[in-house]
């Protein structure tokens, strides 16, 4: 029986849907955890796959905005209109099937369709989604520190105070401290209430041996919050001394003051041998100790890709260092209208982007590396060194490198 594939919009057919990619995950969500993953789709803007009547394949799109590297601008950052694709599955019974070239494709079509310039997600295999010119944007490193030696340079000290708080008040405190930092944050994107509601959950399947969630803000001279911590504690007692793990979930942080108190919190807290947490690859805490060394490095992950569907427009509105001009050829196998040549040019701001039909430019790339390149994950002369970009014209790589770096790095902390 050939296959069929359309769009969902009744409860039932949600419903469905998500326990579609439950499946196909190989995962059983408890109750709360499976409401709350249903409630941050949007009706209408999920496929499904059908062989006959039954669902054999599922995803959807949910609107967010997606903040850009602002160039020489560190706040305030632009940003631009995302779809999140996420909660994509093909049950193991119908896979090798096409289904999830179809959903690329409807990805690709309901993202332009709402005036979207890109749809990005975190994939289980992320081999299967370069394949579809997904490049990665985002990276994160997984860091464990040894509290016992995390001495602080004293240079370092911070004078900030960093207040406990009860659930309730974090519920109502912490998202206008994120919203504040998302905007410094290239790679972070908006959060709905939907999404608060999965980054607060605290279902005891979700703790994995550790205890509920604990809430702390960092507060400024003029008693703002300008950072918060969230963390939860595993407990390893060993021949009666405490060992605990102290497991960051979320560090936010809009100054570099509130970042330093609040590490120095987690580090402080007595009975916890260990602090490990999920970073940006250029976070500076390393460079806050007077050991380097007790901030191991355990994983490097690549923890967002993004389809890019409107190049010229990510060109033109992310920030770049003034004065930089640029041209590069694109190759797009899936959007054929997006191939040529393009022109960078950030004299002015925002900058100008030209399409043209040049012979040689300063760059050739996929749109895959376009995305990471742009987004500022990774440089030109790396990506060159992998084989996955050529430099047409003497001195194209440095002048990429300059063009598209971003400072701090992109990072993501929102569950998408």
């Amino acid at each position: 029986m050939s296959l069929q594939f359309r769009s969902l919009s009744s409860e039932d057919e949600l419903h469905t849907a998500q326990v579609v990619a439950d499946r196909s995950a190989g995962v059983h969500l408890d109750e709360g955890e499976f409401e709350r993953c249903l409630a941050y789709g949007q009706p209408r803007r999920w496929m499904g796959a059908f062989d006959g009547d039954r669902m054999v394949g599922s995803t959807r799109n949910v609107p967010l905005r997606l903040t850009l590297p602002g160039g020489d601008r560190r706040d305030h950052l632009p940003e631009l209109p995302a779809a999140n694709a996420g909660w994509t599955g093909v049950l193991p019974s119908h896979r090798r099937r096409g289904i999830l070239r179809a959903m690329q494709r409807w990805h690709v079509d309901d993202a332009r369709e709402h005036g979207e310039f890109a749809f990005f997600g975190t994939p289980s295999q992320s081999s299967l989604y370069e394949r579809f010119e997904h490049g990665p944007v985002v990276y994160a490193a997984r860091v464990r520190i040894d509290t016992c030696r995390a001495a602080f340079r004293a240079a370092s000290m911070p004078a900030a105070t960093v207040e406990c708080l009860e659930r309730a008040e974090a519920l109502d405190r912490l998202p206008p401290i994120f919203d504040r930092y998302r905007r410094t944050a290239p790679g972070e994107v908006t959060r709905s209430p939907a999404m608060w509601d999965m980054v607060f959950a605290d279902d005891p399947g979700q703790r994995q041996g550790a205890s509920g969630l604990f809430f702390a803000v960092c507060r400024g001279a003029d008693s703002q919050g300008e950072g918060y911590v969230t963390y939860r504690l595993e407990h390893h007692p060993q021949l009666g001394r405490a060992a605990n793990i102290l497991q960051v979930k979320e560090l936010i942080a809009t100054t570099a003051e509130s970042h330093a108190a609040l590490w120095r919190f987690c580090l402080d807290m007595d009975l916890v041998a260990h602090v490990e947490a999920w970073t940006r690859v250029d976070d500076p805490l390393r460079w806050l100790l007077e050991d380097q060394r007790q901030v191991q490095t355990i994983a490097i992950v690549d923890r967002v890709w993004m389809r890019l569907l409107d190049p010229s427009r990510l060109l033109s509105s992310r920030g770049y260092l003034p004065g930089l001009r640029l041209s590069l050829r694109l190759v797009d196998r899936l959007i054929p209208d997006n191939s040529g040549s393009y022109l960078v040019d950030a004299e002015s701001t925002p900058a100008i982007v030209t399409r043209g039909s040049r012979e040689l430019c300063d760059i050739a790339l996929t749109i895959g590396n376009l995305a990471t390149l742009a987004m500022g994950a990774e440089s030109a002369s790396v990506l060159a060194d992998a084989g996955r970009i050529s430099e047409e014209l003497p001195g194209g790589l440095a002048r990429a490198d300059a063009m598209f770096r971003s400072t701090p790095a992109p990072h993501c902390t929102t569950p998408i």
